[in-house]
């Protein structure tokens, strides 16, 4: 099964702890998951392909290595600072996905951000006609809710719980063809 990984960042810029985390859960990914061949993400994760090839030079010495090539997409915004909405993102990842046919997608989020990434990326593939599976990916919740969140993170809105879920409920309670039109 030809599998991809969409990585959606919490707050900014990519060294935050979130972002770090996020980081790492996808190495572990990538480490036990030697179907995954792409990762989808955004600039401001801060991922580079030196950050996955450790899971790549592990995934050839314990996994039956089979050639495995790993590709990362970064998607581009139109400045550092203007950071594309999460549909909009779920949206490219799937259009990506479908280009490379793929057949699954994981869905990388932090804990608070996981239940609308999830939404969007299934929303995204259902406008396109896509039969792609879609996963969230759960370990995320294993993570303690207060360590997502980071003071010095440029996105207010990931600073804290009620930063975060003060505009959240909203998106999340919003019906799908209005929110599309907001976030889209």
């Amino acid at each position: 099964m030809k599998t991809g990984l969409v990585i959606f960042a919490f707050g900014s810029p990519g060294d935050i702890e979130s972002n770090s985390m996020l980081k790492a859960i996808a190495r572990d990914l990538l480490e036990q998951n030697p179907d995954i061949s792409r990762v989808y993400t955004q600039l401001a994760l801060g991922l580079t392909g030196d950050d996955l090839r450790g899971s790549l030079n592990f995934a050839k010495r314990h996994k039956g290595f089979n050639g495995r090539r790993l590709a990362l997409s970064i998607m581009r915004q139109s400045s550092i600072d203007n950071h594309p909405p999460t549909l909009r993102i779920a949206d490219w990842a799937v259009r990506q996905a479908l280009n490379n046919n793929l057949d699954r997608l994981l869905v990388l989020a932090a804990g608070p951000h996981l239940p609308r990434c999830w939404r969007d990326v299934k929303y995204a593939a259902k406008k396109l006609g896509s039969q792609i599976n879609i996963t969230g990916v759960e370990e995320v919740k294993e993570v303690p809710a207060e360590m997502w969140y980071s003071i010095i993170s440029e996105q207010p809105r990931t600073r804290s719980p009620f930063q975060w879920w003060s505009r959240e409920w909203i998106l999340l309670a919003m019906p799908m063809c209005l929110y599309a039109k907001v976030a889209g």
